[in-house]
């Protein structure tokens, strides 16, 4: 990612005293377009992850209501299809990502409502036909659902300082677990588990709930197979799990874990 920061940034139009528009390269389509949001859209998330800064400030207008439309559509340009995460929520968080660069964990009690507002919205979006096979409608819903989840503990978390004692984090965890719980283990959806569960991971304190989300991942073939992104998931939450034994975690656990295993 920092290698490529300086080719994203002369690949994008806007002049280079200006911030580069996130909902734009969201919704943008054809090639190079593609490549853009690819790697926009993990910046945010990577942030989000390692609890580190995002390479870019972005700028957070929507110049368009079309944008905003599109980031809602069933079969929007976003990269839904790759990471299973509704296309708002990745502006969402990368909107939560500057108010935590900007505020840390201080922020005021109508902006985390805002925010909330804002997670609420990003409700799971999938075509129903008679082609589509009921199973896989249901996969796709709990993939989002468990992104739009994996909001709110990012929220509490990350934003609000709050620990897994907090009200907030015990409900959506719960929440998360009867999710989980309500799809049977294979491939897909628990391939597009893992970056939500990374973060609903670390706002789980029971160990019997940490041994379902362990079971979970282990099915996951790439999670079993070292210098993998699937295998490092689960090492940061061990390592997580491990240094909170005992006390409620909180989120720059996540961080140390992450610079733990992956060196990010």
């Amino acid at each position: 990612m920092e290698l490529y920061a300086p080719v994203f940034r002369r690949a994008c139009p806007e002049p280079g005293d200006k911030l580069v528009n996130l909902p734009e390269k969201l919704v943008s389509t054809g090639l190079i377009d593609l490549n853009l949001k690819f790697y926009a859209t993990f910046d945010v998330l990577q942030s989000v992850i390692t609890h580190r800064p995002m390479f870019f400030r972005y700028d957070l207008e929507f110049f368009s209501s079309q944008y905003e439309a599109l980031l809602d559509a069933e079969n929007g340009p976003g990269l839904r299809f790759l990471f299973g995460i509704p296309d708002r929520l990745v502006f969402v968080l990368g909107k939560m990502n500057t108010l935590l660069e900007d505020h840390g964990n201080c922020l005021k009690p109508e902006l985390v409502r805002e925010l909330e507002d804002d997670i609420d919205a990003c409700k799971p979006v999938a075509s129903v036909g008679p082609e589509e096979a009921p199973n896989l409608l249901l996969a796709r819903f709990v993939v989002q659902d468990s992104w739009r989840l994996a909001g709110y503990v990012y929220l509490y978390m990350g934003l609000c300082g709050a620990d897994t004692s907090d009200v907030r984090v015990v409900k959506v965890q719960k929440m998360y677990m009867r999710l989980l719980g309500g799809i049977k283990a294979s491939r897909n959806p628990d391939s597009f588990l893992l970056f939500p569960m990374i973060i609903l991971g670390v706002a789980t304190s029971s160990p019997l709930d940490q041994s379902i989300l362990l079971a979970r991942l282990w099915g996951i073939a790439e999670c079993n197979k070292e210098g993998t992104t699937g295998n490092d998931v689960v090492r940061i939450l061990n390592d997580v799990w491990a240094r909170s034994a005992g006390r409620p975690t909180v989120w720059s656990d996540s961080r140390v874990a992450c610079l733990r295993v992956t060196g990010m």
